[in-house]
């Protein structure tokens, strides 16, 4: 008895094999590839594992017997996005191997979004923090518009669409319905604060993360009403204060070479800097809280990068400008040949007559703007001013000498803006590459009747091609 009891004590001093669990993490809504960073947890145990830059991860002195696994990521952890757990079963010294994988965006939007879903639409999934101490914060709004055009059968109908969602109390916000086939602007607000508009595109996928900042005593950062940004004469009025925000960087091409006089500027503010011979800019008196840089060069791809200020903090910036793509062989032969479409709808016809301003695809091109509104810088007696929003153009009112906003059309046809000026909504939907031509009219006597729009001011045509 004394020998058994001998030998079971022996047998007990002997550890049991350890195992190991190998695999990978793949995330089908950030990334949409390989999960990096992720933290790999054996439910029960001290265990855990994070993943290299290709996912995988590694997990040894697992013991004999089936075991439960699940990871964690800042970005799905601050946005409530829970990690599946997966079961695997370890037999004694061997390998067990596995791939874990995040909810696919559909089901993900199945869970956030109740209700019917509308088709060509994404969810938006991010936190709202307060910029300077990281905090999130609850009850804040995030809101997104974008415009439609809708063709039936008694012509073109415009809309301006909106959706909005709340942040909880950590600060998550699931925004629903967002088209997943446009760029959309999205901005986030909370009390009489607001972030700056930020551009989301989907790209064919459903979920889309984005987080946003907001200033809590930035006075820029207050919200503006549309009535002060619609009925401001000279935009200095719908400007507010001076931001506490700096942004500061260098701005390179592909090859990594400084570039110089590039355009910086933001999205909702007028003001522009240049960069220098080393590419280096300092953008500063811009809103604190998340903000879209915008830059134009010559000869390079417009880019908007978002960036996070902080107040009277500088934050770095390094970004790339892409060539633009070359399309003057095109434009030679609209050049060369009339536009049948153009003589039908008598652009020719008014050209010769000499009243009024006008200009091709190749003259539009030989100018090498970037946005449709650089087209109207050239024409006389229409003046460019800013706003939160962006850029707008004024004529003098023949009815008391006022600046006034002209009245524009597309392809012949009256353009009704619904919350902005025209040609704000204009520049979103149309690029200056698909214009084929542009006619201006100061208004009074010169204006074409199809063109009068009955208030005083003149008119602006844009013809797109087809």
């Amino acid at each position: 008895m004394s020998a058994w009891a001998a030998g079971s004590m022996g047998a007990q001093n002997v550890e049991a094999p350890a195992g190991t669990i190998e695999g990978i993490v793949y995330d089908s809504l950030l990334t949409r590839g390989p999960l990096r960073g992720a933290t790999v947890y054996v439910i029960g145990t001290t265990l855990v594992a994070t993943t290299d830059s290709r996912g995988r991860f590694a997990i040894s002195g697992v013991a004999d017997g089936a075991h439960t696994l699940t990871f964690s990521h800042p970005v799905f952890d601050a946005a409530g996005v829970q990690a599946p757990q997966v079961g695997v079963s370890v037999a004694g010294s061997s390998k067990a191997r596995l791939t874990i994988a995040t909810p696919k965006g559909a089901t993900l939007v199945n869970a956030s979004c109740p209700g019917p879903r509308a088709e060509q639409t994404g969810l938006l999934i991010g936190v709202v923090r307060d910029v300077e101490n990281g905090q999130p914060l609850p009850k804040a709004r995030v809101v997104s518009r974008w415009f439609e055009i809708t063709i039936g059968n008694e012509g073109p109908r415009y809309e301006t669409l909106e959706t909005s969602a709340g942040s909880d109390q950590n600060g998550v916000f699931r925004l629903c319905g967002i088209p997943a086939d446009i760029p959309v602007l999205v901005r986030a607000r909370s009390g009489t604060q607001e972030s700056g508009r930020v551009e989301v595109y989907f790209g064919g996928q459903d979920v889309v993360f984005r987080d946003f900042s907001i200033s809590t005593t930035d006075s820029a950062a207050q919200i503006i009403a549309d009535s002060l940004v619609e009925t401001s004469v000279d935009s200095t009025a719908a400007m507010g204060a001076r931001g506490a925000g700096i942004a500061r960087g260098t701005v390179r091409d592909v090859n990594g070479r400084p570039l110089a006089n590039v355009r910086v500027g933001t999205l909702d503010r007028g003001t522009v800097v240049l960069t220098n011979a080393e590419g280096e800019f300092t953008l500063a008196g811009i809103p604190a809280g998340t903000q879209t840089l915008e830059l134009r060069a010559i000869g390079y791809a417009p880019a908007r990068q978002p960036v996070v200020l902080k107040t009277n903090t500088p934050t770095e910036v390094t970004t790339k400008l892409d060539r633009a793509a070359q399309t003057l062989a095109n434009v030679r032969v609209l050049g060369e040949r009339r536009d049948a479409r153009l003589m039908k709808a008598g652009f020719e016809d008014r050209r010769r007559g000499g009243v009024g301003f006008f200009m091709n695809a190749a003259e539009i091109a030989h100018r090498s703007g970037i946005y449709l509104g650089d087209v109207l810088r050239m024409a006389p007696g229409i003046m460019a001013s800013y706003t939160p929003r962006g850029r707008i153009f004024t004529m003098r009112s023949n009815w008391g000498g006022d600046r006034c906003s002209p009245t524009y059309y597309l392809d012949g046809m009256r353009w009704y803006a619904l919350d902005q000026n025209p040609i704000l909504e204009l520049e979103r939907y149309i690029q200056l590459h698909d214009l084929a031509a542009v006619e201006v009219y100061a208004g009074g006597a010169s204006t074409p009747a199809q063109f009068d729009g009955g208030n005083g001011c003149g008119a602006v045509v844009f013809w797109t091609k087809q």
